[in-house]
């Protein structure tokens, strides 16, 4: 386990360069001056940042963790929190609920008053007693585990956006429009997807008959085999649920192989991984509907990607883990700043809970997250969801035209 006090030191310095004098003009709650400032001085305000850089959620978490270390330069570059400057540390549990009790320790003996919890939702499920008893808030950003803030240990612990169970809701209307009624389901075994795929396939039994259930290793290097089950199901539709990455670009070139003009639908990870749409066969991506927490037409986004572009360099791909981290950062920090400060760790929960209609950079235009003391699911409705396909360049076309979850 590799501790580190500062998070991409070299980075961040030239990320605060880019951003100085940046405002949160974007939407949201703006915890930033809009105007230039002094330099932050002072103690430092500690964030913990868990931030996976192998293991499963290696294939999403730099995405998020990259608009983390641009959001705390932004905010550096623009007079802090109260006057402070925002320092984070970063640890990683390598997608490990295991090892996740001491990695969380380390992080609250370091001095964090806040966690992002970017790792996957296992994780933080895992330490939820230890949060409990340090009471410190903890954000897991990019998590979509519908119980993940159910009691008990989950007084500071809060998710971002909509849970997988409205993911179920979501592609219930899609199958419904689009006359589906059976579904083949390929998923692959990583604790991440173990966790989701439950409360899903519960969904999903509302509105369609899965016929065929097919699990795979995530390092799997050959689907053929689960493809032809899948193919000797006859499904109306295939889904697969996946961290993305090489399992789900060699998903679907075997589903494409095997059976090119049954429709299929993909959770979502893989949908915001550039780098992983080219590991699979030309054309196989064609027709591929995905679930995305990001609306590029949504103002809001449309301000973050040029703003991240210019932190990040011309390399950056906008991504919904990226504002996922941003926000997250956000709303921790606007808590901090509301509370007058880091001593009085109830005054920062009770200024979460008091958050509401923040306009966040993901989701449709009018997607809001609030908070409560019995509410700590941010999503309000369910256009932080948006369905997208892919075009037969393996890249994504556009918003998918059959259906659209509704604000």
């Amino acid at each position: 386990m590799k501790k580190k006090a500062a998070l991409f030191a070299a980075a961040a310095v030239t990320v605060a360069l880019a951003l100085s004098g940046c405002s949160d003009d974007g939407g949201g709650t703006s915890i930033l001056p809009g105007a230039a400032s002094a330099a932050p001085t002072g103690d430092p305000i500690l964030i913990g940042m868990d931030l996976d850089k192998t293991g499963p959620g290696s294939s999403y978490n730099p995405l998020a963790g990259a608009a983390v270390v641009a959001g705390v330069a932004e905010v550096n570059a623009n007079g802090g929190i109260l006057g402070r400057p925002v320092k984070l540390i970063e640890e990683s549990t390598e997608s490990d609920p295991a090892k996740g009790p001491a990695v969380y320790q380390s992080l609250i003996e370091q001095g964090a008053v806040g966690i992002l919890g970017l790792s996957t939702a296992s994780v933080v499920a895992q330490v939820k007693p230890i949060i409990e008893q340090a009471k410190v808030v903890t954000i897991a950003p990019v998590a979509v585990l519908p119980t993940l803030t159910d009691q008990p240990d989950a007084d500071y612990v809060y998710t971002l956006v909509n849970p997988v169970t409205d993911y179920g809701s979501v592609f219930c209307g899609a199958f419904e429009k689009a006359g589906i009624k059976k579904l083949a389901y390929l998923q692959d075994d990583s604790p991440a997807i173990k966790s989701l795929a439950g409360p899903l396939k519960d969904a999903f039994g509302k509105c369609v008959t899965i016929v065929a259930d097919e699990v795979a290793p995530v390092a799997s290097t050959d689907l053929v085999a689960q493809a032809t089950r899948i193919k000797d199901s006859d499904p109306d539709a295939i889904f697969v649920q996946s961290v993305g990455g090489q399992f789900e670009a060699l998903a679907h070139s075997a589903l494409y192989q095997a059976m090119p003009d049954v429709p299929r639908f993909s959770q979502g990870s893989f949908g915001s991984q550039s780098d992983s749409w080219a590991l699979a066969t030309p054309g196989a991506l064609d027709g591929l509907v995905f679930m995305q927490q990001l609306d590029l037409t949504n103002p809001r986004t449309e301000d973050l990607q040029a703003k991240l572009t210019t932190a990040l360099g011309s390399d950056f791909t906008m991504s919904y883990f990226a504002a996922q981290g941003y926000d997250g950062l956000m709303v921790l920090l606007d808590a901090i700043k509301t509370a007058g400060g880091t001593d009085d760790p109830a005054a920062i929960k009770a200024a979460m809970d008091a958050t509401t209609d923040y306009q966040p950079h993901v989701g449709q235009e009018g997607f809001r997250i609030s908070y409560t003391p019995t509410k700590h699911v941010g999503a309000d409705s369910l256009c932080g969801l948006a369905l997208f396909d892919f075009g037969s360049d393996n890249t994504p076309a556009g918003k998918w035209s059959t259906f659209q979850p509704a604000c």
